[in-house]
């Protein structure tokens, strides 16, 4: 959170490396069935002293072991999380799955591109409402430096149902890397 108040909005370069990294330790955390459920900008601890980033991801402190029901933190139907990053079903108190985390990392994804979070309010309640129900405002309306191909990936992040988003952290950090790699391409017009 610091070196994005810092920065400002960071690359689509830097902020892949950044996420392909958070991406790495989710999907080992992911193999052994675990579920962050508090990714955000404060979980994410950047070292700037090697010749590229090193990425750690912190807090594993409300993360839940999949399948494990006799020894959980919370039970299905209660929201445990920060607001401003929780998934759409983890606002709504249902069974999560990796791919809630990917939706998390993709709001931070997004505050690294524009510079603030797509949906905001300084009621917690309005936050989860809009996470429900809203889609994400554009990308490029808040930057418009931001290539068409890292829009389209965040935005496949951010999508309402799980099953909609990447499959994986590994796949998500693969369809970002290829965006930033394909940033001067052109959308494709609809018909």
């Amino acid at each position: 959170r610091q070196f994005i108040k810092r920065q400002g909005r960071l690359s689509p370069a830097f902020a892949a490396e950044i996420i392909s990294q958070v991406c790495a330790a989710l999907d080992e955390a992911h193999r052994h069935n675990i579920v962050h459920r508090d990714i955000k900008p404060d979980n994410i601890v950047i070292d700037l002293r090697a010749a590229k980033p090193e990425v750690t991801v912190l807090d594993f402190g409300i993360a839940k072991l999949r399948g494990d029901s006799a020894t959980t933190l919370t039970q299905t139907g209660s929201v445990l999380g920060t607001p401003h990053y929780m998934s759409p079903e983890q606002c709504l108190g249902e069974e999560l799955d990796g791919r809630s985390d990917i939706y998390s990392l993709g709001i931070v994804l997004y505050e690294m591109l524009a510079g603030a979070v797509p949906f905001n309010s300084a009621i917690s309640t309005a936050v989860v409402v809009q996470h429900v129900n809203q889609a994400p405002p554009s990308l490029r309306s808040l930057n418009p430096d931001i290539p068409w191909s890292v829009e389209r990936a965040v935005l496949h992040a951010l999508e309402k149902r799980p099953e909609a988003r990447p499959s994986t952290p590994g796949a998500f950090a693969a369809e970002l890397t290829a965006a930033v790699a394909n940033s001067g391409a052109e959308p494709v017009a609809q018909r």
